[in-house]
């Protein structure tokens, strides 16, 4: 369901997809993977969280295809598992998507993708603790703890960039270089603008300013996706460490 969509068009496309998925229960038809992860993207975009779960559990409780090796019913299963996770950082129930990730996802090595990362980042930030929300050191301790469990191939910025770009920004807010860099550090493979941005932003404003480490990122980035040749590096980037 697109976003550009009415609000009542979007409301009326869920109103049907939750009378469909009703009459096919109804008739005892087995609903597959593909319907659910449907259903629950459907879900997240008319922002209900609570019916977007619940199609997910669901799914774990009815479906056997939750534990097949066919690599494109585990991305979908993983996809449902980034619909609800979208669809609770909406409502600011971070607890709800973290542990969805932590004891859910990890335990099925389902594979994570750019947009599990970017959802629990955006849950965090809209958390509806106010403690949790207004706090740079909390959030940047369950980024931590979020990190700590990522994949190799999740630890690339196509993947995981959402979260190494907040992270680095939540410690260079609290003033912490290290803490900064040693994130920055933890990006396998080429890293991005936001991530080289966020860096050197950090350079510039912990005190002391590391100029040097900034000079030297600067003049070691020429691995950024999307460099057109050696050297190059994105404009913006660049601007941040000027």
């Amino acid at each position: 369901v697109k976003e550009e969509l009415d609000p009542d068009i979007r409301n009326d496309i869920f109103e049907i997809a939750l009378s469909v998925l009703g009459l096919a229960r109804n008739e005892k038809i087995n609903l597959n993977m593909f319907v659910y992860s449907a259903a629950i993207w459907i879900a997240e975009a008319v922002g209900d969280s609570s019916v977007a779960l619940q199609l997910l559990q669901e799914l774990n409780r009815d479906t056997q295809e939750s534990s097949s090796d066919d690599n494109r019913l585990r991305s979908a299963y993983g996809a449902c598992y980034d619909g609800v996770i979208s669809a609770l950082s909406k409502d600011g129930l971070y607890r709800e998507a973290l542990a969805l990730y932590h004891y859910e996802m990890q335990p099925l090595k389902l594979p994570s993708t750019r947009n599990t990362y970017k959802s629990i980042v955006h849950a965090l930030d809209n958390a509806n603790d106010e403690e949790v929300k207004n706090s740079q050191s909390k959030k940047a301790a369950l980024l931590e703890g979020v990190l700590s469990r990522m994949t190799t191939s999740a630890k690339s910025v196509e993947v995981g960039g959402p979260l190494f770009e907040a992270l680095i920004k939540l410690h260079g807010e609290e003033g912490s270089f290290k803490a900064a860099k040693m994130a920055f550090d933890s990006i396998i493979g080429p890293c991005d603008e936001p991530c080289l941005s966020a860096i050197l932003r950090v350079c510039s404003l912990t005190t002391p300013t590391h100029w040097k480490e900034a000079v030297l990122l600067t003049h070691s980035s020429d691995v950024v996706w999307g460099a057109r040749g050696p050297g190059m590096i994105p404009t913006r980037a660049l601007s941040v460490s000027s």
